[in-house]
């Protein structure tokens, strides 16, 4: 799929990829083609470093074909070129990040999904008109902004889990245990579709 720069479009943190559930969760309703999601070369070696940090057991093989099936699913995610931008974003609370903000804003990207908000200072945020929102409040706001697309995405997102195959209502739980609870509450009124 071509990349489309006009599409409400999504920088994505490397803490919000890092965790599988979430990442299926976003990378499922990214790819019914609702808004456009991007990262950068940096934030997916960032993934792949904390996903060995994270699941100690798995081999650096395992969080590069992780990496990779990301970038083939999603082509035209990676940004680059936006490196000149990082020194306006140094004063940020974790000079670290200061490579999230010029990314997002060289992609023109409405909201940075990050479970680390306060490293995204709204004072900051704010003249590029990009703010930061949680995981669990994007996922809830997409599911909230099309239920009957979301649902469908979930739902099928659920079958392809197969090692583990899990219920409905074990996803939910699931959710709800990786801190997911807005999105769960929402989905839960559509358990027996998903």
């Amino acid at each position: 799929m071509e990349a489309r720069p006009d599409r409400f479009t999504v920088f994505l943190d490397a803490n919000v990829l890092v965790p599988a559930l979430t990442r299926n969760l976003i990378l499922s309703l990214a790819d019914k083609d609702r808004f456009r999601i991007c990262w950068s070369a940096r934030v997916l070696d960032e993934f792949e470093c904390a996903f060995l940090k994270v699941i100690p057991q798995e081999s650096p093989e395992r969080a590069r074909k992780q990496r990779d099936a990301m970038m083939k699913a999603f082509p035209h995610a990676c940004v680059s070129g936006y490196e000149a931008l990082e020194p306006a974003f140094a004063s940020g609370p974790d000079r670290n990040d200061a490579h999230v903000m010029a990314a997002a804003q060289h992609c023109g990207a409405d909201v940075i999904v990050t479970d680390n908000l306060k490293d995204f200072p709204a004072a900051m945020l704010q003249p590029l008109a990009i703010e930061a929102l949680s995981a669990d409040h994007f996922i809830a706001d997409a599911i909230d902004l099309d239920q009957d697309l979301a649902v469908a995405a979930i739902g099928a997102m659920r079958l392809r889990l197969k090692n583990p195959e899990i219920t409905a209502t074990s996803l939910l739980d699931k959710m709800r245990a990786r801190g997911l609870h807005q999105s769960a509450d929402l989905l839960e009124v559509y358990r027996d579709h998903l």
